[in-house]
């Protein structure tokens, strides 16, 4: 048994080891069979491989729109990462040839390997580059060669020029961000430096004035730059100084068409709310110009909108103050009547006279007290006009409007104006009346002649030709009939009309006396040898005194009638020179040396060329 069990076991060992080889041959049967085929899949992939990859050459002369967007990207990389290679653009085109022709044979090397890692996944069997290279035959690299450079030579100067222009905007564009504007506050003080005149608006060589100032901010940029950029800085500061001079322009711009007094509400009638209403018209302007351009979305040196110019600002104040002074003279000349009434101004006046003594001060009180009187309600109705339904305008400027008569010079000036010229119609005519009534009531007779002891007590006082008389002197002459007089209420026209009145009869006095003491002179001159003859003759002085007073008399009241002048008589003077000059002719004529003394006496009278002059003057006209 152990015999059989021992023979069986080595026949089942045997069996088994004859099957297990068996499956092997079998196994190794059909691996060779497998490899076979994957070897043969192998080859046609490298083959269809070999076969796309010589028509990518073949197509590489072309490019796809993707390829040559990503050219230009590389090219304007390369530019700006070395700009001290490519400030020139002739150098810099020669360099990016060469670049351009490396970066496609790197893009097809770049193909191919993305071929293999295709087929690679496609394939059990390892592929490499070199398989599909040398299937693609011995010609491939110089066909590679051959359309690289046919690309280069019909697309780059494009692709490259593209490129370039990208660089030119970019490096601008930076060049726009890093250069800043001037900030209003600087900008403002070089504006009020060139505004000499707050009437006179900028010109274009005003702001060519800028240029150099404006230029000094490119320094702000330091980066290198392509030789296009080069300049630009120059044209971004032209830009900037016209896009500050278009803002100025179209502040100016709207400040007139809203400074219009037709534009501007009929409410607006102080130069605060007119101010307000146009300063406002402006920052919604600049307010929708910042709008815009947040709304443009663009990034690049963003426009700043400029707040209202002070030069601007300083126009807007003055327009303001005009137009509130054209508002209320307009006001003023169609809405207000001043009436004033003669019994009125009287009134004020007689209230006090002292004060209303001069012309002058009588106009400035009157004026005063009328505009105190009349402004409140003036003013108070011209309030009216702002509209005080509107709560919130009321409370806010009503106090100001109805003060406005009082706090605005120009108003004042108008308003007393207008108060003056309607006083002035009546007040010579009511201060005439009061004179009149002035001097009735205190000098009743002042309009008569003056006496003989008057006329002679001033003749000797004063040069009456050179100089009047004043009130002091005349309230000698005449006294004053009524207890109540005082020089402090009596009218500067009274005042006036009195001292001219009793001038010009004291000229007449005046002229009368000379007149007289004048005749006296010529008399004896003309009858002087009649006069020695009466004196040999035995007369005696009373009796020549009597004969020359009498004919000068006869002569003088002729004389006196024929002017109508109302000292008809001698005075005392005329008769004290007769008398002397009788006396002295009357002692002469008695002694030796009369005729030598009456020689001298004339030559004395003839050398006195005033006396001659006027003497001369009198005889040819008619005293007045």
């Amino acid at each position: 048994m152990k015999l059989l069990y021992k023979l069986l076991s080595c026949i089942i060992v045997f069996s088994l080891g004859f099957c297990a080889n068996e499956v092997v041959a079998q196994t190794n049967r059909s691996a060779k069979i497998n490899s076979s085929q994957e070897e043969a899949e192998k080859l046609l992939a490298i083959q269809v491989a070999a076969k796309r990859m010589l028509d990518y050459i073949d197509g590489f002369a072309n490019s796809e729109e993707e390829e040559r967007v990503l050219i230009v990207e590389k090219l304007t990389t390369e530019i700006r990462k070395n700009i001290s290679d490519h400030k020139n653009e002739k150098i810099s085109k020669k360099k990016c040839r060469d670049i351009v022709s490396k970066w496609r044979r790197s893009t097809f090397n770049d193909k191919l390997t993305k071929e293999v890692v295709r087929l690679q996944e496609l394939s059990a069997l390892p592929i490499k580059k070199s398989d599909v290279l040398s299937r693609m035959g011995n010609d491939w690299e110089s066909r590679l060669s051959s359309s690289i450079k046919s690309f280069v030579d019909n697309q780059y100067s494009e692709l490259y020029n593209s490129a370039r222009y990208r660089v030119i905007i970019l490096q601008r564009d930076e060049m726009e961000k890093s250069i800043p504007y001037p900030s209003l506050k600087n900008l403002n003080k070089r504006l009020e430096a060139l505004s000499n005149d707050i009437e006179t608006d900028l010109t274009l060589s005003d702001f060519d004035s800028l240029t150099k100032w404006i230029k000094s901010f490119n320094a702000k940029f330091k980066k290198e730059v392509v030789d296009e950029v080069k300049f630009y800085s120059d044209y971004i500061s032209v830009k900037r100084l016209f896009e500050i001079k278009n803002q100025y322009e179209r502040q100016l711009e709207i400040l007139k068409r809203k400074g219009d007094p037709a534009e501007i509400p009929a409410m607006f009638i102080t130069s605060k709310l007119i101010e307000t209403y146009i300063k406002d018209s402006l920052k919604a302007h600049i307010k929708s110009e910042k709008d815009k351009i947040e709304k443009s979305g663009s990034q690049i040196a963003k426009i700043p909108v400029y707040k209202i110019f002070s030069i601007v600002e300083a126009k807007i104040n003055k327009l303001s103050i005009d137009l509130e002074k054209q508002k209320i003279l307009e006001y003023l000349k169609q809405q207000v009547a001043v009436q004033v009434r003669e019994d009125d101004l009287e009134e004020k006046i007689f209230r006090d006279l002292p004060e209303h003594k001069l012309y002058e001060a009588s106009l400035e009180n009157l004026i005063y007290d009328y505009y105190t009187t009349i402004s409140p309600d003036i003013s108070s109705k011209y309030a009216q006009l702002a509209n005080v339904s509107s709560t919130e305008l009321s409370a806010k400027n009503f106090d100001y409007i109805n003060s406005i008569f009082i706090n605005n010079d120009f108003a004042v000036d108008v308003l007393i104006e207008k108060i003056g010229d309607e006083i002035v119609k009546q007040l010579p005519a009511v201060r005439g009346g009061i004179a009149d009534e002035q001097l009735a009531k205190f000098f009743p007779n002042y309009n008569q002649p003056l006496s003989y002891d008057d006329i002679e007590k001033f003749y000797h006082s004063r040069v009456y030709n050179n100089r009047l008389i004043n009130l002091n002197d005349i309230e000698k002459i005449l006294k004053p009939t009524n207890k109540n007089y005082s020089s402090d209420i009596l009218l500067q026209e009274a005042e006036g009309k009195l001292i001219s009145e009793i001038n010009f009869l004291m000229k007449a006095g005046f002229n009368s006396l000379g007149y007289q003491l004048e005749l006296v002179k010529r008399y004896e001159h003309k009858n002087y040898n009649e006069l020695k003859r009466a004196v040999k003759g035995g007369i005696n002085a009373d009796e020549l005194y009597s004969d020359w007073r009498n004919s000068i008399a006869k002569l003088w009241r002729k004389r006196a009638e024929e002017s109508k002048v109302p000292y008809t008589k001698l005075f005392n003077e005329t008769d004290l020179e007769i008398n002397k000059s009788v006396r002295a002719l009357f002692d002469a004529f008695q002694i030796d040396y009369v005729e030598p003394y009456v020689k001298w006496r004339w030559d004395m009278i003839r050398r006195d060329k005033k006396m001659k002059a006027k003497f001369n003057e009198m005889d040819r006209r008619k005293i007045n």
